[in-house]
């Protein structure tokens, strides 16, 4: 039989992928004791990666044990590698012990991670500082690039007219004037792989000064010229209309939306200037008599009047709006991506400042190392020559990673070795991530040769039980052909069979063990009609539909707890699947609530979610922060009194006046009080770290377990920041602003409690039973919450780029149905394997829950999700046993399948309990003795330390300034940034200038020299050496380091070094400066 190595496996949910990768890696890593060192096994998340090193380890040890030949894994091994029982458990163990012998070779990672080994062993060659940093927070990265551009406003014309323009049409539109946020909207497409590919037209064209303003200009052209041929056919319909005597009320349709000829008379409206008869009233008017009612006298008049133009000029409008909604799209965003070019240009410097390497840019550089260097030449610099690769949730894979990994495996094919693919089309939910499901589909099969494919499905479904299955092999047999009927009606979009193809082959099988259990599963799904809408778009702005009452569906919830909790289920078995953060968030106060309302009511209510357990829903968090922001402000009572309010309601402490008044305290707290004023002068000494930990230990909360996990995670949180930021207080308190809603308590997996998690976590996730609450959801998003469309364009034959295009139904009746055509179909797609991956979370029990609604008239708009399930529920669909049309209920709208076990679980009478979470939290004080520092809080010492304290902030002034004017700039951005105030700014503003005055300083910071600031200085084995001020001139080089504080014999040592170091940099004569901040004093170093 001919050897066909590329292995693709297409699976299914539940079908025993990981048990299949498992297998595979075994059937190459057991051929040799070494040959685990040749294999690459990536997937797409850590835990996936833990998973599969746990499994493949866990099934080593159990063969190096044992050998069990009833085992499938077991048989497949020996029959494979033609061995023994004995051969195979030898095998095992030497290829166990190989492993934990050279651990580092085990190469079983996530994809970003082995992407970012590549990048590292290429720094030099990519141009990359050799210690750069991988930042993984592009949200964090964006507010900075966004703060950077309007800090530019003053310097940059161009930039504040772009800006000032922005803001005025945002105020037009009725928003906020603030642009940040839209800005970071449009901004983060940066990051994305669909801007890279188009980046380098962008970078030729608008990248450029006046292109863009070149462009718009051009665009308000073309719509002066529609809206003065719009003006044009309306006065000629309105000189018909006079010379017939008619108005336009006596035309069919009267004054309402059926009269098509009205439409003439309102071209050129200041809103809608360009309008157009809908497809069928294009079709009516070709016929006389649809122009007149039958009562009409004026029949003759009318028939007149479309025979002498009306006609023909109505005939002229559709053309006219597609140029119109084409032009609209344009400029849609235009005055935002007038700043696109500043955001890059920032990000650059930015990444250059900082040597730091976005996450998001891992993937282009390595596709640039790929496509220049051969596969040996990788391996070389890598360390590692791999023969074998295993890539898992290939439907996830992006353009950019498929063309990095594609010369690899076409390499390892050429010496016919074995590489593998799993994937699911099916659960491809992450488009919006970069993930492209086409490689899946079939791109991948058309790129590679087909005498090396060998193409296995995974058609059992190990997870569920039967019913479960049967019901979502009918399900998704039938929702592919009524979705892409839904796209063909509602957006006259060719559905090209997409869902139908990535669906082919959906049924699974089912272990025959599972047909002989007692329960074989139970399905409920229930719908609630709902007022409709109108059929058309209100807004291209809305953001999302609303999804039914959600009052009445929370309400279902607690009583389908208790019945399967009666019926011997565990909170643990039981998971709730949503798809915003905030349902989630309403479902856990639902449950949490009638908890505390009903503790004695035997039943356990535990949840545990990420949006239920966020770090800023603590009121123990809050008077953290809030207590840290009195200290970086003692003069604002305001976050004083809001730590006291929520350290009262920890402690279930009485209300009274006296907590919310200015200048008083209930008389419990006043012994708390006195302490806090006793120890905030060496609490605002203390470093931020510390002064977390005192806060903590301040607000009683380490015999509270709940409270100390909570109050750990901002210690957490605080660390994280110091890691990568200056230790500052200030700094920290407007991070937390950002990044409060990012932070959540880390809990332990075997907690007993239910799960609540988005449908796009649940993935790869299993529960005994899955509830899916809000499963009505609008399939083509409009307005801010849809993904931007880009899209080349040439407005004329020198104005070609490319542009974002806001995803919004006119763009059908444009010049970009094609691409908007593209989205749709994939919108419907995503609907289709989010309700996939949802509904195969189940193992045993499936509830759903759907709004719907329809006209008078009984039409259903298939734009919503719950109306296509609805629709199918009502048409019915094939089950095994029955049609399903036997388990619907019309009058109630219930589909029921699945009988309960006769015999159920005795429940056991439980007492609602709190999640107990175990936090450590030790004061290293009480850990370590350290030399004891007396602090001199004396008048004379308090000013030496402000002296200091002013010394530090003049130095740093002084690293990046390049002239008087931008170290002032740099003041008064400290200001802005609270980290000093009026008072000190002007202190520190009168001892710049007195040091700009002085000959030395100002020939330090001449233009006529080239300087360098924190520049670093490389050494053998890595260290750095930073000068805080190098200057390169045409005949000779300086070094200027500044200091605060005394003066010491280290200080000319090391400015002695700066210079040997630079000299040898520069091969000039090098002069080495001291100047000491605190009081004004220049050394020259010889």
């Amino acid at each position: 039989m001919e050897q066909r190595p590329f292995i693709i496996y297409k699976s299914s949910a539940g079908s025993g992928k990981t048990y299949t990768l498992t297998l595979e890696y075994l059937k190459l890593a057991l051929q040799s004791p070494h040959a685990f060192k040749q294999i690459l096994a990536v997937t797409f998340t850590n835990k996936a990666t833990q998973e599969m090193k746990e499994r493949i380890l866990k099934d080593l040890t159990r063969l190096s044990r044992e050998i069990i030949p009833s085992e499938f894994l077991d048989q497949e091994l020996m029959k494979f590698l033609n061995m023994d029982e004995q051969g195979l458990q030898h095998a095992a163990r030497e290829t166990l012990l190989d492993i934990l012998h050279g651990y580092g070779y085990f190469a079983v990672s996530t994809i970003d991670s082995f992407f970012q080994r590549v990048i590292r062993s290429f720094a030099k060659e990519m141009d990359l500082q050799a210690k750069f940093e991988l930042e993984l927070d592009q949200a964090a990265v964006l507010d900075r690039l966004v703060d950077r551009v309007v800090e530019q406003v003053s310097s940059d014309q161009n930039l504040k007219k772009w800006l000032t323009e922005y803001a005025e049409e945002r105020i037009e539109e009725g928003k906020s004037w603030d642009i940040r946020s839209a800005l970071k909207g449009l901004g983060s497409e940066i990051f994305k792989e669909n801007f890279k590919g188009f980046q380098p037209i962008f970078e030729a064209t608008i990248a450029h000064d006046g292109f863009l303003a070149d462009f718009r200009k051009v665009i308000v052209g073309k719509k002066e010229e529609l809206i003065d041929e719009a003006l044009d056919i309306k006065n000629k319909a309105h000189e018909i209309r006079v010379r017939y005597g008619l108005e336009w009320t006596d035309f069919s349709g009267a004054g309402g939306t059926n009269n098509f000829a009205i439409r003439l008379d309102r071209l050129g409206n200041e809103k809608n200037p360009i309008t157009s008869p809908t497809e069928s009233q294009l079709l009516k008017i070709e016929g006389v008599e649809t122009w007149y009612t039958k009562t009409s006298k004026l029949k003759n008049e009318i028939e007149s009047a479309a025979d002498a133009g009306l006609r023909d000029l109505l005939k002229s409008l559709p053309g006219m709006l597609t140029q119109w909604n084409t032009l609209m799209a344009l400029s849609r965003n235009l005055n935002a991506f007038g700043v696109f070019r500043n955001l890059i240009h920032e990000l650059r410097e930015l990444k250059d400042e900082e040597s730091i390497l976005m996450i998001s840019d891992v993937n282009d550089f390595l596709k640039g190392i790929v496509a220049g260097n051969e596969a040996p030449f990788i391996y070389e610099k890598i360390g590692n020559q791999y023969r074998n690769f295993l890539i898992d949730e290939f439907q996830d894979t992006s353009e950019f990673q498929w063309s990095s990994f594609k010369p690899l495996l076409v390499n390892s094919l050429g010496t016919m070795n074995t590489n593998l693919l799993v994937g699911d089309v099916k659960q491809s939910i992450y488009r919006w991530r970069g993930g492209r499901l086409e490689l899946l589909l079939h791109e991948v099969q058309e790129q590679i040769s087909d005498k090396y494919q060998n193409i296995k499905n995974l058609s059992i479904n190990f997870r569920s039980l039967p019913n479960v299955v049967s019901f979502n092999n009918s399900l998704f047999s039938s929702l592919p052909e009524l979705m892409q009927e839904a796209i063909s009606s509602e957006f006259k979009v060719d559905s090209l069979n997409l869902l139908s193809d990535a669906f082919k082959g959906v049924s699974q099988d089912v272990p025959k063990k599972k047909l002989e259990v007692d329960f074989q599963g139970k399905i409920h799904v229930e719908f609630t009609q709902k007022a409709a809408k109108n059929s058309f778009d209100t807004s291209e702005e809305e953001e999302e539909d609303e999804e039914g009452d959600q009052n009445s569906v929370l309400d279902k919830l607690v009583p389908i707890v208790k019945e399967l909790q009666d019926r011997g289920y565990e909170p643990r078995d039981i998971a709730f699947l949503v798809r915003k953060n905030q349902q989630g968030a309403d479902i856990a106060d639902k449950l949490m609530s009638y908890a505390q309302e009903n503790p004695d009511s035997g039943y356990r209510f535990d949840v545990l979610s990420e949006e239920s357990l966020f770090l800023s829903k603590s009121a123990a968090v809050k008077a953290v922060i809030a207590l840290l922001n009195y200290l970086g402000n003692p003069a604002d009572l305001v976050p004083l009194k809001t730590f006291w309010f929520y350290y009262a309601l920890i402690h279930e402490l009485e209300y009274s006046h006296e907590l919310f008044e200015k200048n008083s305290l209930p008389i419990e707290l006043l012994t708390k009080q006195k302490y806090l004023v006793e120890h905030l002068n060496r609490w605002l000494q203390l470093p931020l770290m510390e002064q977390v930990e005192e806060i903590i230990k301040f607000l009683d909360v380490y015999e509270r377990k709940v409270d100390l996990a909570y109050v750990s995670g901002v210690k957490e949180a605080a660390f994280d920041f110091v890691k990568k930021n200056r230790a500052d207080l200030q700094g920290f308190l407007d991070w937390w602003e950002l990044n409060q809603f990012k932070r959540t308590v880390k809990i332990p997996e075997d907690h007993n409690a239910m799960r609540i998690l988005t449908i796009h976590k649940s993935k790869g996730l299993q529960y005994k039973a899955v509830i899916v609450p809000y499963l009505d959801w609008k399939i083509v998003a409009n307005g801010p919450m849809a993904p931007i469309i880009w899209s080349e364009y040439a407005i004329s034959d020198s104005l070609k780029t490319v542009l974002p295009l806001t995803h919004q139904s006119s763009l059908l009746d444009s010049e970009f149905v094609g691409i908007y055509g593209d989205e749709v179909r994939l919108a419907y797609l995503d609907t289709l394997n989010m309700l996939y991956v949802a509904f195969t979370r189940a193992e045993e029990v499936l509830y759903g829950f759907a709004d719907f609604s329809q006209t008078s008239k009984g039409v259903i708009n298939l734009k919503q999700s719950g109306n296509i399930l609805y629709t199918l529920f009502a048409q019915g669909f094939s089950l095994p046993t029955h049609p399903s049309k036997y388990y619907w209920d019309e009058e109630k709208l219930v589909f029921d399948w699945g009988e309960w076990p006769v015999s159920t679980l005795a429940k056991e009478l439980v007492k609602a309990t709190a999640i107990d979470l175990k936090w450590d939290s030790v004061d290293w004080r009480q850990k370590l003795k350290t030399r004891e520092y007396a602090w001199d809080f004396s008048e004379s010492g308090i000013q030496a330390r402000e002296h200091r304290r002013l010394g530090v902030l003049i130095h740093e002034i002084l690293e990046q300034a390049q002239s008087l004017e931008m170290a002032i700039e740099m003041l008064q951005s400290f200001v802005f940034d609270g980290r000093i105030d009026k008072e000190t700014q002007q202190t520190i503003s009168t001892q710049l200038i007195e040091l700009f005055e002085l000959p030395q300083f100002k020939y330090w910071y001449a233009d006529d020299l080239q300087a360098m600031s924190e520049q670093g200085i490389l050494l053998p084995g890595g260290k750095q050496k930073r000068p805080d001020r190098i200057l390169v001139g045409e005949n000779q080089a300086m070094v200027i380091d500044f200091k605060t504080g005394e003066k010491a014999s280290k200080h000319e040592l090391q400015v002695k070094e700066y210079m040997e170091l630079v000299q040898r940099l520069t091969d000039l004569p090098t002069q080495g400066f001291l100047c000491y901040l605190e009081p004004t004093e220049i050394f020259e170093i010889k």
